[in-house]
């Protein structure tokens, strides 16, 4: 017993014996480095907020870029679809020169041989019938639609090109129909009327050929 409690007072003046040492060069590294990690953290901290504002800046210059280009997009859109009507109703108007051009030669070529209409009777039909349809069409789809038909685009253009188809088809039937009293008037009234003629003269040639090359056999 006495042996531990001699222990016991060994112990107790050698644990009040030490000493607590602070190594302040090993604490001023600590707390530098501590105060070096807080600047670097609050750093980068601001530069993330800086860059999520320039996120957010960049988005919304992004937008309205956007919406810039929508606008452009449908004002070069708009102008196009004007491009296209304008240059229709100007190919229109060049179909209608043309026409009226070619209806004036017709007429004139009628009026001192009015015999010649008889060769295009066929295509003076067609071109009549074509321009009373397309007249009536016309009229049908504006009475119908009203007058939002030429602000509508789609309509508008499949308007333009049925015009335009049509007044090309009447075109090509007055050239048809200048061709046919130009040929008649040159080629002959009677020549144009039969339409046997040029089979006529073919059989009339194999004759006269089978008759030639008889007689150099028979001379023979």
């Amino acid at each position: 017993m006495k042996i531990w409690l001699i222990l016991l007072l060994l112990t107790a003046q050698a644990a009040s014996a030490q000493r607590i040492i602070i190594d302040r060069g090993h604490l001023k590294a600590v707390l530098e480095n501590n105060a070096a990690r807080l600047t670097a953290e609050q750093g980068y901290q601001r530069g993330l907020n800086e860059t999520l504002s320039s996120l957010k800046g960049i988005q919304v210059n992004l937008s309205a870029v956007i919406f810039t280009e929508q606008l452009i997009y449908n004002s070069l859109a708009q102008v196009d679809q004007g491009l296209k009507s304008a240059l229709a109703v100007r190919q229109i108007g060049s179909l209608t020169m043309e026409i009226i051009s070619a209806g004036r030669q017709v007429l004139s070529q009628a009026a001192s041989s009015p015999h010649l209409l008889l060769f295009a009777e066929q295509t003076c039909r067609q071109m009549a019938g074509r321009g009373t349809r397309l007249a009536g069409e016309v009229s049908d789809l504006v009475l119908k639609e009203g007058e939002n038909v030429l602000m509508d685009f789609g309509k508008r253009d499949a308007l333009l090109k049925k015009i335009s188809l049509e007044l090309k088809t009447i075109r090509a039937l007055l050239y048809s129909i200048q061709k046919c009293m130009y040929w008649a008037a040159h080629r002959g009234l009677l020549r144009s009327v039969n339409p046997f003629s040029s089979f006529v003269n073919t059989d009339k040639r194999m004759v006269e050929n089978l008759l030639l090359n008889y007689k150099m056999i028979t001379k023979k």
